[in-house]
C-alpha cells in the first residue's frame, strides 16, 4: 500500500527498501499482539442480577427472563456452543449441570421450571429453548446468542457493551471457582530472549515453564503469529534447517487441566512469545524488471537499480557488472547520456554481513537508434538488361525489406518493397530518378514508439540502342518517271547515347552511309525496298519500316499472235501482255458484236478456250490503260475451220400454219468457215425428192459474223398437197448439214379409243389406245371420281409408239361405284374419251365401324343397322356391354352381362322393320358354345348382305375376323 502512494527511494519501490522492512519489524516486536484469554464482563456481576427481580421469583417471572436466566446458566455451566445449545432436545441424551447450594442459581431448579412454564405450548417439537411469541417454534442458534448477549448488558446497562455469546464458555473456570474449586499453583513461564539463527542452521528453544502439576511435553504447544498452520508439540522448538521464512514470533503456550475434589476440571494456561529473526545474505534483482530493456539513444540520466528484495541484516555495498566486467559500487547506476556503445548485459550483486548475493538475472540493455543510408551513384544500365540497386543503412533494429520503400519522381503509380530493387528487364522508360525510403519503428521498453527515417535517391539513365524511322511517311512512295532529286531520311526517334552512323538498303544492298538518301533522276529501276538503321556506341537499331519506292511510267502492250488459224475443237489461246506502272487494265473484244472476251490475271489478258467453237471466228482488238500516258490498242485475227450446222445443232423442227392459202416464210441459219453453200428441195408423200419450183423463192443474206450463213425459203398461199417435210443442205469444204421441217397443219387431238376399266377393292387398271396427230406433242390425262364426289385427275406424256397405254391408280375405297374418262390436250386444244362406270370389289374393313365406349352408350337404340345397344371399342380391353334380346340369348351361357372384347362377327337379318342377331363368332370361345363354327375360308369368299355391320376391336388381316 505505501508503494502506490509514494514514490520509489534509489528506484526502489518503498514497501521493498530494506531500511523500511526493518522499521516495520521493530515496532512488530516492541508491541507484539495481545491475547485476550477471559472476556472483559464481570461474572459475578451478572450471577447477581439473575437472583433479583425480574429474573426472581422465577415460577412468576415473565417468561422472557425465565428464558434468559435458564439459557445463561445452562451456557456457564456446560461451556457448550450456541449451535449445541439450540440443538439440545428433551428426553435425549445426558447434559450434566453443575450445581451448587443457592437454589436461585441452580441451573436444573431453573429448566424445571422453565419446562413446566412452556408445558402448555409445546406441539411435537422436541427442541429445548422455544420462540417468546406464536407459534411458538424452536429457536435459531443466532437468537440463543442473541438472548445471551441481552442478559449480559442487562446487568451492565448499556446497549452499546462489547460482547459476544461465545465468551460464555470462557468463563467456565471462573464458575468452577465460583463454586468452590481450589487452584494452589498456575503456571508459570520464563521468558526467552531474541534469536537470530543464521540460515540454514540449526534452531533450537526451550519453553519452561513451573506448574503443579509439572508441566509435561503434551502440555506445551508452539504456534507462529501470521502463520495458522503452524503447530509443534513439546516443551523445545526444533528447526533443523532454519530458513529466512522462519523469522517471526512463536509463541509457547501451556494449558494444563487442574481437577478440583468437587466441580468440573478447569483448564489454566500460560504463554510467552519468542522473536526468531533468520540472519540471510542479500537477495536481489535488477530496477527495471526486464530481462530486455530497450532505450532510444540520446536519452538522459537512465537508471539501473539493484533491488534488494531481502537482506538481514541490511546490505553494507552492491557492486555493478557490464559484460561480466565491474563497471560500479553504487546502488543505482546512471548512464548520463545513453549511446549505442552502452548497449549490453547488466547485472548486479550486494553484500552484508552474513555474505555476497547471488548475482542478480540479467537485464540486457538495447540501445534503439535512427537510421543513415548510403548514398547511392548514378546507375547506366543498358535496356533490356537487369537493374539492381540496393539501399543500404545502419538502424536498431535493423532495416528490414519491410522498412523500406522505392517511389519514383513524376511517377505516381511506381512503388516497390525491398531494399533491393531489381528492374528485370530494364526499359527506357525506367530512365529517372528513384527515391529509396525508409521508416523504422523504435520501440523503447518505457515510452511511446518513435518512427525515424531515411532518404536517399538515385539516378538512372537507361542506355539504349537507336530507334528510328523513314520519311516521307508514305507507302508506297510512288513518284513518276524521270522525277528529280527525291530524298529519303532515315529519322531518329530516340537514342541513348547519340547516333554515330547511318545505313540505307535497297532490296537488302547497302547503297548509302548517309542520314539522306537522294536519287537524282528516278528511273523504273529504282522501284524496290527501302531500308535504313543507325549505331550508337549501346549498338544498331532493329531496321527501319520499309519504305517502298514505286516508280510509274505508261502503258505498252504485246500480242503472243496477230493471227490464229485453227480447227474446231482445237484449243485455243491468244494473250495480250501488258507492261505498266500502275498495272494496266487489259481489255479484249470481239468487235463483230462488241462482246468482251477473256479474263485478267496480273499484266496478262488471255482469251482461251479447250475446244475452239466456230463461233469463236473473228476479229479481237485488245486495248491497256494505267492513267499514266495515253491508252494503247492491238488487233488479232482468229479463223476457226468447221463444217455447217445450226446453231443448237438440231436437224429437225416443226412449223405450223392455220391451214391453206396461208404464206410459208421459213429462214435457215447456219454456222461454218469458210461460210456454207445453200440448196433447198422438197419430200413427196411417197418419200421421192424434189426441187423446188419457180412458186418457191430461196435467197441467201449477209450477216454480220464472218461464220453465219442465212438462207430465206418464201412460198404464198400453200395448197393442201404442199404440207410436208422441206429440206435445206449447207456445205463447205469440211463437210455438209441437212435441216428437215415440217410444216403442219393446226388442229385439236383425236379422242382416245378402246378405253377399258378392271376395278379391284381399292385399285383401277385404265388401258387405252391413244391416236396421235401426226408428230404434234400431245398428253393425257386420266381423269375418275366416286359418284357423287369431287374428281381426280392424273396427267401422264404421250407414246410416240401409238402402242396401248396402261396406268393403275391407287387408293380407292372398296365397294364404291367410280367414273373414269380419258382427256387429250395438244397445243391447240383437248378431246375426251367416252365415261365408263366401275364398281369396286367389297373388303371386310369396309364393314368395321369404330366408336369410343361413351359413344355406344350415348346412342344406344338410335343405330339405324343396330339399335339393340351393342357395341365395340378399338384397341382396348374394356368391357362391352351385351343386350339380352331374343334370339341372341341362345348362344350365350347368360352368366354375365360383360365380356373383355376380342374379334366379333355379328350377322343381322331384317325382317318386318325388326332386327335380330341370327350368328355370332368369337375368338378363344368366349361365351360361345352353342354355336361354335369353323372359320376356315378366306374373308373374300364370304358373301356379306349390305345389312351386315362388323363390331370389334381388331381386324385380322390374314382373312379370319
Amino acid at each position: 500500500m505505501l508503494s502506490s502512494l509514494l514514490s520509489p527511494i534509489d528506484n526502489i519501490p518503498i514497501g521493498q527498501h530494506p531500511y523500511i522492512i526493518r522499521l516495520l519489524k521493530g515496532v512488530f516486536n516492541s508491541r507484539p499482539p495481545k491475547v485476550k484469554l477471559v472476556p472483559e464482563w464481570d461474572l459475578h456481576k451478572i450471577l447477581d442480577m439473575l437472583q433479583k427481580s425480574p429474573f426472581e421469583p422465577l415460577r412468576e417471572a415473565e417468561i422472557k427472563f425465565v428464558t434468559y436466566k435458564v439459557i445463561f446458566l445452562t451456557a456457564i455451566t456446560t461451556f457448550r456452543r450456541c449451535s449445541d445449545l439450540q440443538a439440545l432436545r428433551i428426553g435425549e441424551g445426558i447434559v450434566n449441570v453443575q450445581s451448587r447450594d443457592n437454589k436461585k442459581l441452580d441451573p436444573k431448579r431453573a429448566i424445571a421450571i422453565y419446562l413446566k412454564r412452556t408445558e402448555k405450548v409445546r406441539k411435537d417439537e422436541g427442541k429445548l429453548f422455544l420462540s417468546l411469541v406464536k407459534p411458538f417454534k424452536p429457536v435459531s442458534s443466532q437468537t440463543i446468542a442473541r438472548w445471551i448477549v441481552n442478559t449480559i448488558k442487562m446487568a451492565y446497562g448499556e446497549d452499546d457493551f462489547k460482547v459476544n455469546a461465545h465468551s460464555t464458555r470462557a468463563i467456565g473456570p471462573s464458575w468452577a471457582l465460583f463454586n468452590g474449586a481450589s487452584m494452589k499453583n498456575g503456571v508459570d513461564i520464563d521468558p526467552i530472549s531474541k534469536q537470530e539463527p543464521t540460515e540454514f542452521s540449526q534452531l533450537l528453544i526451550f519453553c519452561n515453564a513451573k506448574s503443579y502439576p509439572e508441566v509435561t511435553n503434551n502440555d506445551v504447544i508452539w504456534t507462529k503469529q501470521n502463520n495458522a498452520t503452524f503447530r509443534s508439540k513439546g516443551q523445545q522448538l526444533v528447526i533443523s534447517n532454519v530458513k529466512k521464512v522462519d523469522s517471526g514470533f512463536f509463541v509457547c503456550s501451556v494449558v494444563i487441566t487442574l481437577t478440583p475434589t468437587l466441580g468440573q476440571p478447569v483448564n489454566v494456561t500460560g504463554s510467552t512469545t519468542v522473536e526468531v529473526d533468520v540472519l540471510y545474505r542479500p537477495t536481489v534483482t535488477v530496477s527495471p524488471e526486464h530481462s530486455e530493456y530497450y532505450v532510444l539513444e540520446n536519452v538522459t540520466n537512465l537508471q539501473l537499480a539493484c533491488v534488494v528484495k531481502e537482506a538481514n541484516p541490511a546490505v553494507k555495498s552492491y557492486r555493478w557488472y557490464k559484460n561480466n566486467a565491474v563497471i560500479s559500487n553504487v546502488a543505482v547506476y546512471t548512464i548520463s547520456s545513453v549511446h549505442r556503445s552502452d548497449s549490453g548485459n547488466y547485472t548486479c550483486d550486494a553484500i552484508n554481513s552474513v555474505g555476497t548475493s547471488i548475482t542478480s538475472s540479467a537485464i540486457q540493455l538495447t540501445i534503439l537508434y535512427g537510421v543513415e543510408l548510403n548514398p547511392i551513384s548514378t546507375k547506366t544500365p543498358i535496356e533490356g538488361k537487369q537493374l539492381l540497386i540496393s539501399c543500404i543503412g545502419q538502424s536498431y533494429p535493423q532495416i528490414t525489406n519491410r522498412d523500406v520503400k522505392w517511389s519514383k519522381q513524376s511517377n505516381n503509380t511506381f512503388s516497390r518493397v525491398g531494399q533491393q530493387l531489381v528492374i528485370d528487364n530494364v526499359h527506357k522508360l525506367d530512365t529517372g530518378t528513384y527515391v529509396c525510403s525508409v521508416v523504422v519503428q523504435l520501440t523503447p521498453t518505457v515510452g511511446q514508439p518513435v518512427n525515424v527515417t531515411g532518404i536517399t535517391i538515385v539516378e538512372v539513365d537507361v542506355l539504349y540502342r537507336p530507334n528510328v524511322t523513314v520519311s516521307p511517311d508514305e507507302n508506297p512512295y510512288q513518284v513518276i518517271e524521270n522525277t528529280t532529286n527525291i530524298q529519303l531520311t532515315c529519322m531518329v526517334i530516340y537514342a541513348n547515347p547519340a547516333v554515330t552512323s547511318y545505313r540505307w538498303y535497297k532490296d537488302g544492298v547497302k547503297v548509302s552511309t548517309a542520314a539522306t538518301y537522294t536519287i537524282l533522276k528516278v528511273y523504273r529501276s529504282h522501284t524496290g525496298s527501302y531500308i535504313c538503321d543507325a549505331s550508337n556506341t549501346v549498338g544498331s537499331s532493329d531496321p527501319s519500316s520499309v519504305i517502298q519506292l514505286d516508280v510509274l511510267y505508261g502503258v505498252s502492250l504485246k500480242l503472243s499472235e496477230t493471227e490464229i488459224s485453227i480447227n474446231e475443237s482445237e484449243r485455243l489461246e491468244l494473250s495480250c501482255i501488258g507492261d505498266g506502272n500502275p498495272l494496266p487494265k487489259i481489255t479484249c473484244v470481239y468487235r463483230h458484236n462488241s462482246t468482251t472476251v477473256g479474263k485478267q490475271k496480273a499484266n496478262v489478258t488471255t482469251i482461251s478456250e479447250d475446244h475452239a467453237n466456230c463461233a469463236d471466228t473473228g476479229l479481237y482488238t485488245c486495248s491497256g490503260n494505267n492513267t499514266i500516258g495515253e491508252p494503247v490498242s492491238t488487233s488479232a485475227v482468229i479463223k476457226v475451220a468447221c463444217k455447217p450446222r445450226t446453231y443448237n445443232n438440231w436437224n429437225k423442227e416443226d412449223i405450223f400454219t392455220s391451214g391453206t392459202d396461208e404464206s410459208l416464210n421459213i429462214s435457215a441459219t447456219f454456222i461454218s468457215f469458210p461460210l456454207s453453200d445453200i440448196s433447198w428441195s422438197r419430200v413427196l408423200s411417197d418419200g421421192h425428192l424434189k426441187d423446188l419450183d419457180s412458186e418457191f423463192i430461196s435467197s441467201t443474206i449477209s450477216s454480220h459474223l464472218p461464220y453465219e450463213t442465212i438462207s430465206i425459203l418464201q412460198k404464198n398461199q400453200l395448197k393442201p398437197d404442199e404440207f410436208g417435210i422441206y429440206l435445206v443442205n449447207a456445205s463447205n469444204l469440211h463437210g455438209s448439214f441437212l435441216l428437215k421441217y415440217n410444216v403442219i397443219q393446226k388442229r385439236e387431238p383425236i379422242p382416245p379409243s378402246f378405253v377399258y376399266i378392271v376395278c379391284k377393292s381399292t385399285t383401277a387398271i385404265v388401258i387405252w389406245k391413244p391416236v396421235l396427230n401426226r408428230n404434234v406433242y400431245q398428253e393425257y390425262h386420266i381423269q375418275y371420281a366416286e359418284t357423287g364426289q369431287d374428281m381426280t385427275s392424273i396427267k401422264l406424256y404421250r407414246n410416240d409408239t401409238n402402242q396401248p397405254m396402261k396406268y393403275t391408280i391407287t387408293g380407292l375405297k372398296p365397294g364404291r361405284k367410280y367414273n373414269f374418262s380419258i382427256l387429250a390436250v395438244n397445243l391447240f386444244g383437248e378431246s375426251r374419251s367416252n365415261q365408263m362406270e366401275c364398281l369396286t370389289e367389297a373388303s371386310l374393313e369396309s364393314f368395321v365401324q369404330w366408336t369410343a365406349l361413351n359413344e355406344c352408350r350415348r346412342k344406344r337404340g338410335i343405330w339405324f343397322k343396330i339399335p339393340t345397344d351393342f357395341c365395340a371399342v378399338d384397341g382396348t380391353f374394356v368391357e362391352i356391354y351385351r343386350s339380352h334380346i331374343k334370339p341372341r340369348e341362345l348362344y350365350f351361357s347368360g352368366h354375365r352381362h360383360y365380356n373383355s372384347i376380342h374379334t366379333q362377327v355379328i350377322i343381322v337379318k331384317y325382317e318386318k322393320n325388326s332386327s335380330y342377331v341370327e350368328r355370332e363368332f368369337l375368338d378363344y370361345q368366349n361365351d360361345l358354345h352353342d354355336d361354335e363354327t369353323d372359320w376356315t375360308m378366306p374373308a373374300s369368299q364370304l358373301n356379306f348382305p349390305e345389312e351386315c355391320v362388323l363390331l370389334g376391336d381388331r381386324i385380322i388381316q390374314i382373312g379370319i375376323p
